[in-house]
């Protein structure tokens, strides 16, 4: 749960037949986030696979932050996520297009994050607050590598 606490975004995936899917693959781009009190800009790298997304985060400090999720598909389009067998939250992705959502809370941690993905770009916008006030944040990545 430690990395739970840590991270600044997430990205997700469903392979469910009658729901849009994101394409599998390794994205990599920009980041840039936003609290009440300051703005910042990060790196990111997601993996894109199946059943599983791993996603690490390169700070202008130069340190690394790694989150990695599992999928649970359900029906029409639902899914859960999970990370080390325990199950976080939920979330869902529109039949007739390439958007998806979802949300968690973990103790204060409460998190949420949609994807939308347009030709080999993948689009995030999210927010969480740990309890600490809200942090906002965009990513903006592009397909380097079909999985």
């Amino acid at each position: 749960m430690k990395a739970t606490v840590t991270i600044l975004a997430t990205i997700l995936i469903s392979q469910l037949g009658q729901a849009h899917s994101l394409s599998e693959g390794s994205y990599s781009g920009n980041g840039l986030w936003h609290s009440t009190q300051s703005t910042g800009t990060y790196k990111t790298v997601s993996v894109v696979e199946k059943n599983e997304i791993k996603t690490k985060y390169q700070l202008p400090d130069g340190s690394v932050k790694e989150w990695n999720f599992q999928i649970k598909e359900l029906t029409n389009g639902f899914f859960e996520i999970s990370n080390k067998g325990t199950q976080l939250g939920s979330g869902y992705c529109l039949e007739k297009a390439p958007v998806c959502h979802y949300q968690f809370s973990v103790g204060q941690l409460k998190l949420e994050e949609t994807l939308v993905q347009e030709g080999s770009k993948i689009y995030k916008f999210g927010s969480k607050d740990e309890g600490h006030g809200p942090i906002s944040w965009q990513e903006n990545l592009t397909l380097d590598q079909v999985k």
